[in-house]
């Protein structure tokens, strides 16, 4: 028989450490974050416009990546020339 065995009515369990004090702080972080994101977001003034056009420009973007254009000179031309 084992003894300092744990009572089947033990009912502490592990909980995972948190940085906040309480639930209150936690909430408060969230919002004051949550707060600084639309802040920063309302402060770069993007217009309608100038969003759609950087769309056009990301396309761009992926798409010389995802298919890149041959070019006249490669690195094996100058190394041959």
């Amino acid at each position: 028989m084992a003894t300092g065995s744990a009572k089947s009515t033990d009912r502490r369990t592990w909980r995972r450490p948190t940085a906040f004090r309480n639930r209150y702080t936690k909430w408060a972080v969230y919002g004051a974050v949550l707060a600084l994101v639309v802040w920063s977001l309302a402060s770069l003034q993007i217009t309608p416009e100038r969003f759609l056009s950087g769309l056009g420009y990301g396309y761009e973007l992926i798409e010389s990546m995802l298919h890149p254009r041959p070019e006249t000179n490669t690195r094996s031309d100058c190394l041959t020339a």
